[in-house]
């Protein structure tokens, strides 16, 4: 192995301290991006609650007015079935889905989470529609 010489040495100490400065820079601006980031996270959170306690708002404010004024109808209406109180609605599941990975999900990754939720809840249910859903 060749010896050095004090210099060459210290000409190595130099780069590797310069070296260093650089990726302390850029250690302290990853940083500051990153806190800049989590606070935007924050401001979104917060603008999404309030998005969805005004839709919360409005879905109630018209399920009230619409029920207070009945509209004549010709025919015979279908009872809806609602979610039971065990059971989520499909916005719950794809909302929760959604806040849970951190990242987008394709509309057949999201189908298969609601179905994988709903068999859970309503096995025979979900049997029945997949026979349907085959003898197409």
């Amino acid at each position: 192995m060749p010896s050095r010489t004090l210099e060459q040495l210290q000409q190595h100490v130099a780069r590797q301290e310069s070296d260093l400065q650089c990726l302390r820079q850029a250690l302290a601006e990853r940083q500051q991006q990153l806190d800049s980031l989590q606070r935007r996270k924050q401001e979104l959170q917060e603008q999404l609650h309030q998005v969805e306690e005004q839709i919360a708002k409005v879905a109630g404010t018209a399920a009230t007015a619409s029920a207070g004024t009945p509209k004549p109808s010709s025919r015979p209406q279908a009872p809806v079935a609602g979610p039971t109180p065990k059971q989520p609605s499909l916005r719950e599941v794809i909302v929760t889905a959604l806040r849970e990975s951190g990242r987008p999900l394709t509309a057949k990754h999201l189908a298969w989470i609601a179905h994988q939720v709903f068999a859970q809840m309503a096995p025979s249910v979900l049997r029945i529609w997949t026979v349907d859903e085959t003898n197409r």
